[in-house]
């Protein structure tokens, strides 16, 4: 589970941070004090640098707390977590598995540097699991986690597809038909002419790593845009790929224009029979000017 974790974190959105981030701090931590001792943060020992309560401590640090690395005590005197750059934990204590595994995940960066491809060297990633996997080297992550497999759900499916709180569309659509089926019938609900690529990104994030969340045109395919491994929207139903009433995510007609409609899936009604094609349950304002 923590190697899925790390290697599906958008590490960009966490503080610009890394995962290498604080790695000494831990080290520090396993080598100058025993498992199970609570250690205050202002400890001297614990010192890098002159301080180590700053942000880029803060996820790393819960992290490991969330998956029972570490324990966290929380600074009673803060009221709120307040700024940011406040570390807002006043002890921690390293739990048994974080004895086992953080030497493992916080190695040191530049032994690993020096055994990697120079064109890894940019990737944080790359550099944290040049180290799990000298440790795990029997498990394939991608192949035994993913792409993740949901059981496909029938029904049918309600769908508020809007360009603004002004221009909005509700659509019923079939839990078997394809995205490449619901492109179609967002773009007769729009009227649009259909004449450019698409996407949806499930993850609402256009510019996502995760090419598990990427459902594209396909006419994307070979590679041209994106990589081999990608997911087209003619193969791939409604109902296969996880979607839960609320969900939100990003429609993306032209990649030149950039017509960014938000989908939210309003309702799943498993009971009923599924439409034969999609329909507009709902239509508000006016049609916009493609061209």
């Amino acid at each position: 589970m923590l190697d899925a974790f790390l290697h599906y974190l958008d590490w960009r959105k966490v503080y610009d941070s890394s995962p290498f981030w604080g790695h000494r701090f831990y080290t520090e931590l396993l080598t100058k004090f025993s498992i199970g001792k609570k250690v205050t943060i202002k400890d001297t020992r614990l010192k890098r640098e002159g301080q180590i309560d700053h942000c880029y401590y803060i996820f790393v640090a819960e992290m490991m707390h969330a998956f029972g690395l570490i324990s966290l005590e929380w600074d009673d005197s803060l009221q709120k977590r307040g700024s940011m750059d406040i570390f807002p934990y006043k002890a921690v204590t390293v739990t048994p598995l974080g004895a086992a595994l953080l030497p493992t995940i916080f190695q040191d960066k530049e032994q690993i540097l020096n055994d990697i491809e120079e064109e890894e060297m940019e990737d944080e990633r790359a550099i944290w699991f040049k180290g799990i996997q000298t440790k795990f080297t029997e498990f394939d992550i991608q192949k035994s986690l993913f792409p993740l497999k949901y059981e496909s759900i029938s029904g049918t499916y309600h769908f508020k597809v809007m360009l603004d709180k002004k221009c909005y569309r509700i659509i019923a659509i079939g839990g078997g038909a394809t995205f490449e089926e619901f492109h179609g019938a967002i773009q007769s609900a729009f009227d649009f002419d259909d004449d450019h690529l698409y996407a949806f990104y499930l993850d609402g994030n256009r510019y996502s790593d995760d090419e598990n969340n990427q459902i594209l045109s396909p006419n994307c395919h070979d590679g041209m845009f994106y990589g081999d491994e990608s997911t087209y929207a003619d193969e791939i139903k409604i109902g296969e790929c996880g979607l839960f009433e609320g969900k939100s995510f990003m429609y993306l007609f032209d990649f030149g224009a950039n017509w960014r409609f938000s989908v939210t899936l309003e309702k799943i009604f498993q009971s009923e029979t599924e439409p034969a094609k999609a329909t507009i349950i709902q239509s508000v304002g006016e049609n916009p000017e493609q061209y």
